[in-house]
Protein backbone atom coordinates (compact mmCIF):
# COMPACT_ATOMS: atom_id res chain seq x y z
CA UNK A 1 0.00 0.00 0.00
CA UNK A 2 1.33 3.78 -1.04
CA UNK A 3 -0.10 6.62 -0.30
CA UNK A 4 1.03 10.26 -1.49
CA UNK A 5 0.21 13.49 0.67
CA UNK A 6 1.85 17.17 0.59
CA UNK A 7 3.30 18.90 3.84
CA UNK A 8 2.06 22.63 4.12
CA UNK A 9 4.26 24.12 6.67
CA UNK A 10 1.22 23.75 9.23
CA UNK A 11 0.75 22.57 12.68
CA UNK A 12 -3.27 21.08 11.54
CA UNK A 13 -2.46 16.83 12.03
CA UNK A 14 -2.53 15.11 8.77
CA UNK A 15 -4.55 12.04 9.04
CA UNK A 16 -3.03 9.22 6.79
CA UNK A 17 -6.60 7.09 7.37
CA UNK A 18 -5.47 3.60 5.45
CA UNK A 19 -2.60 3.29 8.24
CA UNK A 20 -4.00 5.29 10.85
CA UNK A 21 -1.34 7.51 11.26
CA UNK A 22 -1.44 10.81 12.44
CA UNK A 23 1.56 13.46 11.44
CA UNK A 24 2.32 16.06 12.72
CA UNK A 25 5.03 18.61 11.23
CA UNK A 26 4.65 22.61 11.88
CA UNK A 27 8.06 23.42 9.88
CA UNK A 28 8.09 20.93 6.62
CA UNK A 29 6.70 22.04 3.39
CA UNK A 30 7.33 19.65 0.70
CA UNK A 31 6.25 16.23 0.00
CA UNK A 32 5.72 12.80 1.38
CA UNK A 33 4.92 8.97 0.67
CA UNK A 34 3.94 6.24 2.98
CA UNK A 35 4.75 2.75 1.73
CA UNK A 36 3.09 -0.07 4.16
CA UNK A 37 4.27 -3.19 5.14
CA UNK A 38 7.28 -5.05 3.33
CA UNK A 39 7.08 -8.37 3.24
CA UNK A 40 10.65 -10.41 3.52
CA UNK A 41 12.63 -10.08 0.50
CA UNK A 42 10.88 -7.44 -0.83
CA UNK A 43 12.81 -4.00 -1.93
CA UNK A 44 12.50 -0.56 -1.57
CA UNK A 45 13.86 1.37 -4.34
CA UNK A 46 12.68 4.64 -2.73
CA UNK A 47 14.22 4.37 0.34
CA UNK A 48 17.74 3.25 -0.69
CA UNK A 49 17.70 -0.05 1.77
CA UNK A 50 20.44 -2.12 1.31
CA UNK A 51 19.98 -6.39 2.07
CA UNK A 52 21.48 -5.73 5.64
CA UNK A 53 18.60 -3.75 7.06
CA UNK A 54 15.99 -6.70 5.78
CA UNK A 55 18.34 -9.19 7.16
CA UNK A 56 18.14 -7.31 10.66
CA UNK A 57 14.73 -6.72 10.82
CA UNK A 58 13.99 -10.64 9.79
CA UNK A 59 16.77 -11.78 12.79
CA UNK A 60 15.38 -9.84 15.07
CA UNK A 61 11.95 -11.17 14.60
CA UNK A 62 10.41 -7.80 13.98
CA UNK A 63 8.07 -6.70 11.20
CA UNK A 64 8.53 -3.81 8.85
CA UNK A 65 5.27 -1.98 9.03
CA UNK A 66 5.06 1.70 8.03
CA UNK A 67 7.30 3.64 6.23
CA UNK A 68 7.62 7.04 5.48
CA UNK A 69 9.36 9.16 3.03
CA UNK A 70 9.81 12.92 3.43
CA UNK A 71 11.05 15.02 0.71
CA UNK A 72 11.25 18.31 2.57
CA UNK A 73 14.15 20.40 4.04
CA UNK A 74 14.40 20.69 7.78
CA UNK A 75 13.99 24.17 8.71
CA UNK A 76 15.38 26.58 11.33
CA UNK A 77 14.61 26.26 14.87
CA UNK A 78 12.71 29.32 15.81
CA UNK A 79 12.20 29.32 20.07
CA UNK A 80 8.79 29.64 20.72
CA UNK A 81 6.94 28.54 18.01
CA UNK A 82 5.86 24.79 18.92
CA UNK A 83 2.27 23.86 18.27
CA UNK A 84 0.28 21.85 20.79
CA UNK A 85 -0.61 18.18 19.65
CA UNK A 86 -2.62 16.33 22.32
CA UNK A 87 -0.03 16.15 25.26
CA UNK A 88 2.66 16.99 23.68
CA UNK A 89 4.49 20.05 22.10
CA UNK A 90 5.99 19.85 18.26
CA UNK A 91 8.81 22.33 17.46
CA UNK A 92 8.81 23.55 13.62
CA UNK A 93 12.14 21.21 13.35
CA UNK A 94 10.29 18.51 14.91
CA UNK A 95 7.56 16.03 14.15
CA UNK A 96 5.13 13.99 15.93
CA UNK A 97 3.91 11.03 14.49
CA UNK A 98 0.95 9.12 16.33
CA UNK A 99 0.57 5.11 15.24
CA UNK A 100 -1.97 3.00 16.46
CA UNK A 101 -0.40 -0.29 18.21
CA UNK A 102 -1.78 -3.13 19.90
CA UNK A 103 -1.52 -4.67 23.52
CA UNK A 104 0.95 -7.70 22.67
CA UNK A 105 3.32 -5.47 20.54
CA UNK A 106 6.10 -2.77 21.02
CA UNK A 107 6.78 -0.72 18.37
CA UNK A 108 10.03 1.87 17.98
CA UNK A 109 11.28 4.51 15.03
CA UNK A 110 14.07 4.15 12.93
CA UNK A 111 14.52 8.10 11.43
CA UNK A 112 17.66 7.88 8.92
CA UNK A 113 18.20 11.83 7.33
CA UNK A 114 19.22 13.12 4.17
CA UNK A 115 22.64 12.26 4.47
CA UNK A 116 22.34 8.24 5.79
CA UNK A 117 22.33 9.38 9.79
CA UNK A 118 20.43 7.27 11.76
CA UNK A 119 18.80 7.65 15.39
CA UNK A 120 16.48 5.35 17.24
CA UNK A 121 13.08 6.59 19.12
CA UNK A 122 11.25 5.26 21.23
CA UNK A 123 7.14 6.20 21.63
CA UNK A 124 4.74 7.62 24.69
CA UNK A 125 2.08 4.72 24.75
CA UNK A 126 -1.17 6.71 25.15
CA UNK A 127 -5.06 5.40 25.46
CA UNK A 128 -6.70 6.37 22.90
CA UNK A 129 -8.70 9.07 25.18
CA UNK A 130 -5.60 10.91 25.06
CA UNK A 131 -4.48 10.24 21.49
CA UNK A 132 -5.31 12.64 18.44
CA UNK A 133 -8.06 12.15 16.70
CA UNK A 134 -7.69 8.77 14.23
CA UNK A 135 -9.98 6.42 12.15
CA UNK A 136 -7.46 3.73 13.24
CA UNK A 137 -10.07 1.40 14.76
CA UNK A 138 -9.70 -1.53 16.66
CA UNK A 139 -6.48 -0.80 18.06
CA UNK A 140 -6.75 -0.18 21.77
CA UNK A 141 -3.59 2.48 22.17
CA UNK A 142 -1.83 4.99 20.42
CA UNK A 143 1.92 4.88 19.90
CA UNK A 144 3.20 9.02 20.12
CA UNK A 145 7.22 10.02 18.77
CA UNK A 146 8.49 13.32 18.71
CA UNK A 147 11.11 13.32 16.51
CA UNK A 148 13.84 15.87 16.23
CA UNK A 149 14.20 16.26 12.98
CA UNK A 150 18.57 16.99 11.74
CA UNK A 151 19.60 19.22 8.97
CA UNK A 152 21.45 17.22 7.11
CA UNK A 153 25.12 18.21 6.67
CA UNK A 154 26.06 16.44 3.42
CA UNK A 155 24.37 13.95 0.76
CA UNK A 156 24.94 10.58 1.17
CA UNK A 157 27.68 9.12 -1.29
CA UNK A 158 27.26 6.34 -3.41
CA UNK A 159 28.10 2.74 -2.46
CA UNK A 160 29.20 4.24 1.41
CA UNK A 161 26.42 2.37 3.31
CA UNK A 162 26.01 -0.77 5.05
CA UNK A 163 22.22 -0.27 5.64
CA UNK A 164 20.73 2.45 2.65
CA UNK A 165 21.98 3.57 -0.20
CA UNK A 166 21.73 6.81 -1.74
CA UNK A 167 19.11 9.18 0.46
CA UNK A 168 17.34 12.22 -0.98
CA UNK A 169 14.83 12.31 1.85
CA UNK A 170 14.38 11.70 5.72
CA UNK A 171 13.06 8.28 5.70
CA UNK A 172 11.33 7.20 8.92
CA UNK A 173 10.52 3.29 9.97
CA UNK A 174 8.25 1.78 12.19
CA UNK A 175 9.18 -2.06 12.96
CA UNK A 176 7.31 -4.04 15.07
CA UNK A 177 7.82 -7.00 17.43
CA UNK A 178 5.83 -9.41 19.40
CA UNK A 179 5.89 -9.17 23.10
CA UNK A 180 6.06 -12.76 24.72
CA UNK A 181 4.26 -12.31 28.63
CA UNK A 182 5.87 -15.61 29.65
CA UNK A 183 9.17 -13.49 29.45
CA UNK A 184 8.25 -10.25 29.59
CA UNK A 185 9.43 -8.34 33.20
CA UNK A 186 11.62 -12.09 34.09
CA UNK A 187 14.63 -11.40 31.89
CA UNK A 188 14.98 -8.12 30.46
CA UNK A 189 17.03 -9.09 28.25
CA UNK A 190 15.17 -12.24 26.50
CA UNK A 191 14.74 -10.10 22.92
CA UNK A 192 18.89 -10.25 23.15
CA UNK A 193 18.28 -13.65 24.15
CA UNK A 194 16.25 -14.70 21.59
CA UNK A 195 18.16 -12.87 18.36
CA UNK A 196 21.36 -14.81 19.67
CA UNK A 197 19.65 -18.36 20.47
CA UNK A 198 18.70 -17.81 16.69
CA UNK A 199 21.38 -16.32 14.91
CA UNK A 200 24.39 -17.83 16.47
CA UNK A 201 23.02 -21.20 17.08
CA UNK A 202 26.12 -23.52 17.02
CA UNK A 203 28.10 -23.06 20.46
CA UNK A 204 31.16 -24.44 21.44
CA UNK A 205 34.64 -25.41 19.82
CA UNK A 206 35.04 -26.05 16.75
CA UNK A 207 37.91 -26.89 14.49
CA UNK A 208 39.05 -27.71 10.38
CA UNK A 209 41.80 -28.98 8.16
CA UNK A 210 42.64 -25.66 7.45
CA UNK A 211 41.58 -21.92 7.62
CA UNK A 212 38.89 -22.73 5.23
CA UNK A 213 37.09 -25.02 7.10
CA UNK A 214 37.73 -22.96 10.23
CA UNK A 215 35.94 -20.14 9.11
CA UNK A 216 32.98 -22.03 7.77
CA UNK A 217 29.45 -20.62 8.85
CA UNK A 218 28.40 -23.75 9.79
CA UNK A 219 31.37 -24.96 11.30
CA UNK A 220 32.07 -28.80 13.12
CA UNK A 221 32.98 -29.30 16.30
CA UNK A 222 36.30 -30.10 17.50
CA UNK A 223 37.03 -33.83 17.74
CA UNK A 224 41.03 -34.36 17.81
CA UNK A 225 41.00 -34.06 21.71
CA UNK A 226 44.50 -36.39 21.13
CA UNK A 227 45.70 -34.01 19.17
CA UNK A 228 46.28 -31.16 21.56
CA UNK A 229 46.56 -33.13 24.37
CA UNK A 230 49.79 -32.19 25.62
CA UNK A 231 50.70 -30.21 22.96
CA UNK A 232 50.00 -26.61 22.01
CA UNK A 233 47.40 -25.35 20.26
CA UNK A 234 46.65 -22.39 18.53
CA UNK A 235 42.95 -20.89 19.55
CA UNK A 236 40.73 -17.79 17.91
CA UNK A 237 38.02 -16.24 20.30
CA UNK A 238 35.57 -13.87 18.48
CA UNK A 239 34.11 -10.67 20.16
CA UNK A 240 30.57 -9.36 20.99
CA UNK A 241 27.86 -10.79 18.86
CA UNK A 242 30.20 -12.26 16.48
CA UNK A 243 31.34 -15.56 15.20
CA UNK A 244 34.71 -17.36 14.05
CA UNK A 245 33.68 -16.62 10.75
CA UNK A 246 32.61 -13.02 10.98
CA UNK A 247 35.53 -11.77 13.46
CA UNK A 248 38.96 -12.90 11.40
CA UNK A 249 37.59 -12.75 7.34
CA UNK A 250 40.02 -10.57 6.79
CA UNK A 251 42.57 -13.37 7.09
CA UNK A 252 40.92 -14.33 4.00
CA UNK A 253 41.33 -11.89 1.99
CA UNK A 254 44.16 -11.02 -0.48
CA UNK A 255 47.86 -10.17 1.17
CA UNK A 256 46.82 -11.55 4.40
CA UNK A 257 45.66 -15.44 2.81
CA UNK A 258 49.09 -16.85 3.59
CA UNK A 259 48.54 -16.25 7.10
CA UNK A 260 46.72 -18.55 7.99
CA UNK A 261 48.28 -21.23 6.63
CA UNK A 262 51.61 -20.31 8.32
CA UNK A 263 50.08 -20.77 11.47
CA UNK A 264 48.64 -23.97 10.92
CA UNK A 265 52.37 -25.09 10.02
CA UNK A 266 53.53 -23.96 13.11
CA UNK A 267 50.97 -25.17 15.06
CA UNK A 268 51.08 -28.72 12.99
CA UNK A 269 47.28 -28.24 11.88
CA UNK A 270 46.51 -27.77 15.73
CA UNK A 271 44.55 -24.88 15.15
CA UNK A 272 40.66 -24.35 16.67
CA UNK A 273 38.18 -21.71 17.43
CA UNK A 274 35.35 -21.34 20.23
CA UNK A 275 31.94 -20.00 18.98
CA UNK A 276 29.85 -18.52 22.04
CA UNK A 277 27.25 -16.11 23.19
CA UNK A 278 28.69 -12.83 24.13
CA UNK A 279 25.83 -10.94 25.31
CA UNK A 280 22.76 -12.73 26.56
CA UNK A 281 25.74 -14.49 28.98
CA UNK A 282 28.74 -13.25 30.92
CA UNK A 283 32.20 -14.16 30.45
CA UNK A 284 31.92 -16.54 33.24
CA UNK A 285 29.51 -18.39 31.63
CA UNK A 286 32.24 -18.22 28.81
CA UNK A 287 34.41 -19.86 30.69
CA UNK A 288 32.28 -22.81 32.02
CA UNK A 289 30.99 -23.82 28.69
CA UNK A 290 34.67 -23.76 27.45
CA UNK A 291 35.78 -26.10 30.15
CA UNK A 292 32.59 -28.18 30.05
CA UNK A 293 33.74 -29.05 26.91
CA UNK A 294 36.74 -31.02 28.08
CA UNK A 295 34.74 -32.91 30.72
CA UNK A 296 34.43 -35.90 28.31
CA UNK A 297 38.47 -35.48 27.73
CA UNK A 298 40.68 -34.75 31.05
CA UNK A 299 44.24 -33.86 30.74
CA UNK A 300 46.80 -31.05 30.51
CA UNK A 301 46.32 -28.33 27.42
CA UNK A 302 48.16 -25.41 26.62
CA UNK A 303 46.78 -22.59 24.33
CA UNK A 304 48.42 -19.37 22.65
CA UNK A 305 45.15 -17.27 21.34
CA UNK A 306 44.30 -14.72 19.05
CA UNK A 307 41.40 -12.74 19.87
CA UNK A 308 39.09 -9.52 19.17
CA UNK A 309 37.54 -7.56 21.04
CA UNK A 310 35.44 -8.91 23.45
CA UNK A 311 37.51 -12.19 23.44
CA UNK A 312 40.35 -10.59 25.10
CA UNK A 313 38.25 -10.89 28.49
CA UNK A 314 37.38 -14.30 27.56
CA UNK A 315 40.87 -15.15 27.09
CA UNK A 316 42.41 -13.99 29.98
CA UNK A 317 39.12 -15.31 31.86
CA UNK A 318 39.94 -18.74 30.67
CA UNK A 319 42.98 -19.08 33.31
CA UNK A 320 43.11 -15.97 35.43
CA UNK A 321 39.50 -15.15 36.62
CA UNK A 322 39.30 -16.00 40.28
CA UNK A 323 37.92 -19.52 41.35
CA UNK A 324 35.62 -17.36 43.81
CA UNK A 325 34.71 -14.91 41.29
CA UNK A 326 33.18 -17.93 38.90
CA UNK A 327 31.29 -19.84 42.09
CA UNK A 328 29.74 -16.46 43.00
CA UNK A 329 28.60 -16.18 39.37
CA UNK A 330 27.72 -19.67 38.44
CA UNK A 331 26.11 -20.78 41.62
CA UNK A 332 28.97 -23.03 43.03
CA UNK A 333 30.61 -24.24 40.02
CA UNK A 334 34.12 -24.44 39.74
CA UNK A 335 36.89 -25.58 37.30
CA UNK A 336 36.97 -29.42 36.87
CA UNK A 337 40.11 -30.97 38.75
CA UNK A 338 40.93 -33.29 35.73
CA UNK A 339 41.29 -30.70 33.00
CA UNK A 340 43.93 -28.54 32.88
CA UNK A 341 44.20 -25.68 30.96
CA UNK A 342 46.90 -23.10 30.84
CA UNK A 343 47.14 -19.89 28.10
CA UNK A 344 51.18 -19.13 26.90
CA UNK A 345 50.56 -16.52 24.46
CA UNK A 346 48.01 -13.88 24.13
CA UNK A 347 47.61 -11.22 20.68
CA UNK A 348 44.81 -8.72 22.01
CA UNK A 349 43.36 -7.15 18.85
CA UNK A 350 41.19 -4.16 19.71
CA UNK A 351 40.41 -5.56 23.01
CA UNK A 352 38.71 -3.74 26.04
CA UNK A 353 41.11 -5.04 28.82
CA UNK A 354 40.38 -1.44 30.25
CA UNK A 355 36.46 -2.00 29.47
CA UNK A 356 34.87 0.39 27.53
CA UNK A 357 32.29 3.09 28.01
CA UNK A 358 30.00 1.83 25.52
CA UNK A 359 28.91 -1.19 27.59
CA UNK A 360 28.39 0.91 30.62
CA UNK A 361 24.43 -0.14 31.38
CA UNK A 362 23.11 3.66 31.24
CA UNK A 363 24.78 3.61 27.42
CA UNK A 364 23.02 0.97 26.20
CA UNK A 365 20.80 3.53 23.95
CA UNK A 366 23.64 5.67 22.71
CA UNK A 367 25.49 2.56 22.13
CA UNK A 368 23.07 1.23 19.51
CA UNK A 369 22.51 4.22 17.83
CA UNK A 370 26.69 4.87 17.61
CA UNK A 371 27.09 1.30 16.39
CA UNK A 372 23.70 1.29 14.01
CA UNK A 373 25.78 4.14 12.19
CA UNK A 374 28.92 2.80 12.63
CA UNK A 375 27.72 -0.27 10.66
CA UNK A 376 25.99 1.80 7.71
CA UNK A 377 28.81 4.77 7.13
CA UNK A 378 31.70 1.63 7.35
CA UNK A 379 29.77 -1.39 5.68
CA UNK A 380 32.40 -3.68 6.45
CA UNK A 381 31.32 -3.76 10.28
CA UNK A 382 28.58 -5.72 9.39
CA UNK A 383 30.79 -9.13 9.75
CA UNK A 384 31.81 -7.93 13.14
CA UNK A 385 28.57 -6.05 14.28
CA UNK A 386 25.45 -7.50 13.74
CA UNK A 387 22.61 -5.00 12.42
CA UNK A 388 20.65 -7.57 13.94
CA UNK A 389 21.78 -7.93 17.26
CA UNK A 390 21.21 -3.58 17.36
CA UNK A 391 17.42 -4.44 16.01
CA UNK A 392 17.44 -6.70 18.92
CA UNK A 393 19.04 -4.31 21.51
CA UNK A 394 16.70 -1.30 20.47
CA UNK A 395 13.56 -3.92 20.65
CA UNK A 396 14.82 -4.58 24.53
CA UNK A 397 14.87 -1.05 25.30
CA UNK A 398 11.34 0.10 23.53
CA UNK A 399 10.11 -3.09 25.45
CA UNK A 400 11.85 -2.95 29.33
CA UNK A 401 13.71 0.50 28.94
CA UNK A 402 17.33 -0.23 29.70
CA UNK A 403 18.23 -3.69 29.38
CA UNK A 404 19.87 -5.95 31.62
CA UNK A 405 22.38 -7.63 28.95
CA UNK A 406 25.01 -9.30 31.15
CA UNK A 407 27.92 -9.84 28.20
CA UNK A 408 27.86 -5.84 27.48
CA UNK A 409 27.77 -5.39 31.51
CA UNK A 410 31.07 -7.52 31.49
CA UNK A 411 32.85 -5.10 29.37
CA UNK A 412 32.13 -1.63 31.47
CA UNK A 413 35.22 -0.37 32.81
CA UNK A 414 34.16 -0.69 36.56
CA UNK A 415 32.58 -4.20 36.06
CA UNK A 416 32.98 -6.57 38.43
CA UNK A 417 34.67 -8.49 35.81
CA UNK A 418 37.47 -6.21 34.90
CA UNK A 419 38.10 -5.71 38.03
CA UNK A 420 38.34 -8.95 39.13
CA UNK A 421 40.46 -10.06 36.07
CA UNK A 422 43.91 -10.93 37.76
CA UNK A 423 46.38 -10.45 35.75
CA UNK A 424 49.82 -8.81 37.06
CA UNK A 425 52.92 -7.58 35.31
CA UNK A 426 54.36 -10.62 35.15
CA UNK A 427 52.08 -11.70 32.41
CA UNK A 428 52.89 -9.02 30.65
CA UNK A 429 55.63 -10.50 29.54
CA UNK A 430 53.53 -12.98 27.40
CA UNK A 431 50.75 -10.44 25.83
CA UNK A 432 50.50 -8.57 22.55
CA UNK A 433 48.33 -5.96 20.97
CA UNK A 434 47.31 -4.38 18.19
CA UNK A 435 45.60 -1.23 18.86
CA UNK A 436 44.04 2.20 16.88
CA UNK A 437 43.00 5.46 17.26
CA UNK A 438 40.19 6.21 14.16
CA UNK A 439 39.96 9.32 12.71
CA UNK A 440 36.14 9.94 13.18
CA UNK A 441 35.12 12.27 9.81
CA UNK A 442 32.77 12.97 7.23
CA UNK A 443 29.65 10.81 7.46
CA UNK A 444 30.14 9.34 10.79
CA UNK A 445 31.59 12.54 12.24
CA UNK A 446 28.07 13.99 11.24
CA UNK A 447 26.64 11.04 12.83
CA UNK A 448 28.43 11.62 16.06
CA UNK A 449 27.08 15.34 16.03
CA UNK A 450 23.86 14.35 15.72
CA UNK A 451 22.00 11.35 16.72
CA UNK A 452 19.88 11.81 19.80
CA UNK A 453 20.95 9.49 22.34
CA UNK A 454 21.92 12.44 24.72
CA UNK A 455 20.17 15.65 25.73
CA UNK A 456 19.87 18.34 22.90
CA UNK A 457 23.28 20.37 23.51
CA UNK A 458 25.56 17.82 24.59
CA UNK A 459 28.25 17.68 21.80
CA UNK A 460 30.17 15.29 19.85
CA UNK A 461 29.00 11.32 21.00
CA UNK A 462 32.31 9.79 20.62
CA UNK A 463 33.70 12.69 22.79
CA UNK A 464 30.45 11.73 25.19
CA UNK A 465 31.20 8.15 25.58
CA UNK A 466 35.08 8.06 25.14
CA UNK A 467 36.05 11.53 26.60
CA UNK A 468 39.49 12.48 25.72
CA UNK A 469 41.12 8.82 24.75
CA UNK A 470 42.07 8.00 21.49
CA UNK A 471 39.39 4.97 20.40
CA UNK A 472 38.77 2.63 17.86
CA UNK A 473 34.98 4.09 17.37
CA UNK A 474 34.18 0.95 20.18
CA UNK A 475 37.22 0.26 22.54
CA UNK A 476 39.67 2.92 24.00
CA UNK A 477 43.06 1.87 22.32
CA UNK A 478 45.38 2.50 25.05
CA UNK A 479 42.80 -0.23 26.80
CA UNK A 480 44.37 -3.07 24.72
CA UNK A 481 47.57 -2.45 26.23
CA UNK A 482 47.51 -0.38 29.20
CA UNK A 483 45.36 -1.07 32.20
CA UNK A 484 45.00 -1.49 36.02
CA UNK A 485 46.34 -4.31 35.62
CA UNK A 486 49.55 -4.85 33.33
CA UNK A 487 50.93 -2.34 30.50
CA UNK A 488 52.72 -4.07 27.43
CA UNK A 489 56.21 -2.91 25.93
CA UNK A 490 56.28 -1.40 22.84
CA UNK A 491 57.54 -3.45 21.13
CA UNK A 492 54.68 -6.07 21.76
CA UNK A 493 52.34 -3.35 20.27
CA UNK A 494 51.43 -2.26 17.26
CA UNK A 495 49.64 0.78 17.22
CA UNK A 496 47.96 1.64 13.97
CA UNK A 497 48.70 5.44 12.22
CA UNK A 498 46.74 7.52 9.84
CA UNK A 499 43.21 7.11 11.78
CA UNK A 500 41.67 4.34 8.97
CA UNK A 501 42.03 1.59 10.92
CA UNK A 502 38.66 0.88 13.37
CA UNK A 503 37.03 -1.92 15.12
CA UNK A 504 36.13 -4.28 12.82
CA UNK A 505 38.96 -4.43 10.33
CA UNK A 506 41.71 -4.51 11.95
CA UNK A 507 42.60 -7.94 10.31
CA UNK A 508 42.79 -6.86 6.98
CA UNK A 509 45.43 -4.49 7.53
CA UNK A 510 49.19 -5.90 6.03
CA UNK A 511 50.52 -5.20 9.41
CA UNK A 512 48.59 -7.99 11.13
CA UNK A 513 51.19 -10.02 10.03
CA UNK A 514 52.68 -9.27 12.98
CA UNK A 515 51.07 -12.00 14.41
CA UNK A 516 53.50 -14.17 13.42
CA UNK A 517 56.15 -12.17 15.10
CA UNK A 518 54.08 -12.76 17.79
CA UNK A 519 53.56 -16.21 17.36
CA UNK A 520 56.51 -18.56 16.98
CA UNK A 521 54.19 -21.38 17.46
Amino acid sequence: METTFDLKETPAPLELREAGIVLVAPGLRGHGRYVGKRETGQTRALTGERGGLDDAIQEAGLEDRHTLILEAPTPDPQPGSGTRAGLQTVENDAMLLQVPGKSDEFQFAIYTDEAGVISFHYPRKLDTADSLPSRAFGFPQQNQYNIPLRKARGQAEEGSRGLFGILASKVVKIVVGKLLAPQAGKAAHWLVSKWENSQRTFQGLHGGKDFAALMQTEPHAFDQWDSIRGNKALLFIHGTSSSTAGAFAGLQKDGNNDIPQSLYDRYAGRVLAFNHHTMSVGVADNVRQFYEAFRQHPGEYRFDVICHSRGGLLARALTQLPDAFLAQRLDGWTRPTDVKISVDRIVFVAAPNGGTDLARPGNVPAAVEWLANYVNMLPDGLLSISAGMLLALASAIAEAGLPHVPGLEDQGPESDLVKALADSQIEAARYYGFEANFTTAGGLADAARAVGAFPAGAGLLVKKLFGDLANDLVVPSAGVSANSHFRLADEQVVRFKGGQVHHTNFFDQPEIRRVLDFLPG
